[in-house]
Order: structure tokens, then sequence, then C-alpha cells
């Protein structure tokens, strides 16, 4: 017969402690279905003019409300929201809507542009809106926001490569190199400046050293550029620093 007795280091391992429920298991298995969820969802919706013009009138209109409620409703950092009004202005082109829902879409989309710092962008959308609406207050004051937005964007930008470029016509004026010089107050004469961005750099100290130098090409360019820093200041510059 079989010998049913067995060693005692070959018995079968401890049964494991059963499981006990806690705060912290529950929140972990919580995180990972959620997490799991959320890389489900789709993260655009692009969608072909041809595949939209298969809707119906109404149906284009509904689409396009439906888009620019979600784009107003999902607001500043979520995901997909600039999409959403992109959807809403898509089918605002393909059909009749009225004035209020292609108004809203294009706000809605404005806004997330802006928020994505596209604002050169979001201000042409808006400017299509304020056409439909010339007498929307709500439009007027995005639009001042938006431009001052712009402007604030553009000034620290310009702040920057003043920056930049301040230190490189100091070392180019060292090396007395020409051809560096001239490329550089070319690349300077193209930035949108401002009063207060030269101010703050003093960057015409180096463009009137530049303006000294005998080689024509680079002392006329300096020549324009502290010209069109002279108009700036008296454009720009508050009356108590003059």
């Amino acid at each position: 017969m079989y010998d049913l007795q067995w060693d005692d280091d070959s018995a079968p391992a401890q049964l494991a402690a059963p499981f006990q429920f806690t705060a912290e298991a529950a929140e972990a298995e919580w995180l990972e279905q959620r997490t799991a969820t959320v890389e489900k969802m789709p993260q655009g919706m692009e969608v072909e003019d041809a595949l939209l013009q298969q809707l119906s009138p109404d149906e284009l209109r509904e689409f396009a409300a439906a888009h620019a409620a979600c784009a107003e409703l999902l607001g500043s950092g979520a995901s997909g929201a600039s999409q959403h009004g992109r959807c809403a202005v898509q089918a605002c082109k393909l059909t009749t809507v009225p004035v209020a829902v292609e108004v809203r879409g294009r706000s809605a989309l404005a806004w997330r542009l802006a928020e994505e710092g596209k604002s050169e962008e979001a201000l042409a959308i808006l400017k299509e809106a304020q056409a439909l609406d010339p007498q929307n207050t709500a439009l007027r004051d995005q639009a001042a926001k938006l431009n001052q937005q712009d402007s604030q964007s553009k000034s620290v930008t310009t702040l920057e490569a003043l920056k930049s470029l301040k230190h490189d016509l100091n070392d180019s004026l060292e090396a007395k190199d020409l051809l560096g010089l001239k490329a550089l107050l070319e690349e300077l004469d193209a930035l949108p400046l401002t009063w207060e961005a030269a101010a703050e750099t003093k960057i015409g100290k180096e463009v009137g050293l530049c303006a000294k130098l005998s080689d024509a090409a680079v002392a006329e360019l300096a020549q324009s550029i502290i010209a069109r820093l002279h108009k700036l200041a008296k454009q720009e510059r508050p009356l108590w620093v003059r």
C-alpha cells in the first residue's frame, strides 16, 4: 500500500496570512483602475470635412453647439479642450448655425488657444467672432485681455532676445567682426522693439558704438536703429522719466 506519511521537510508550506483590507490598498486599487481608464480615453478628435458633411444641417448645428459647450466646460489645462473648440468652428463653416453658437465656439476656442500660448491664432479666431457680433461687450473684453497677454508675451520674448544680442554685440565689437556685427544688427532691427525692453537692457550703448565704426553698412544700420529707439522713447517712455 502507499505510504501516506512524509518527512517534515517536505511538508506543504504554511498557508499565507489572509488578505487584510486597508484604506491604502483600496486607494492603490482605485488609482490603478483610474489610470487604466484614462489611458484608454482618446487624445484627439480630428474629423474630416467629408465625414461631417454626411450630417444633416440640424445635426451639424447640434454638433457645433455640443463641442462649443465642451470647450467652455473643460477649461484651462484640460486635454482636448482646444480640439473641441476647433470641431465647433469646423462645423460652423459647413452649414448655417445660429450666431450665438458660432460666437460661443470661437470665443471658447480663443480662450483655449491663448492658454496654450497661441495668442496670434486666438486673436484671429476672436476677430471673426467679433465680426459676427460687433456689439458683444464680452467679446470686446476678451479681445482686450488677449491683446494684453499677447503684448506681454512678446515683450518677454523680445527682452530675452535683446539680452542675448547685447552679449553677442559686445563680443563682435571686441573681435572687430564687421560681418558679425552687421548680421546681429539686422537681427535686432527685425525685432518688435519696445522702449521698456530697450531701456532695461541698455542695448543702445552697443548700437551707438556700432554707429561710430568706419564700415558704412554697419554704421548706417546702427544709426537707423538708434533713430528707431529715439522714436520709441518719445512714444512709449513714461512722462516721469523724460
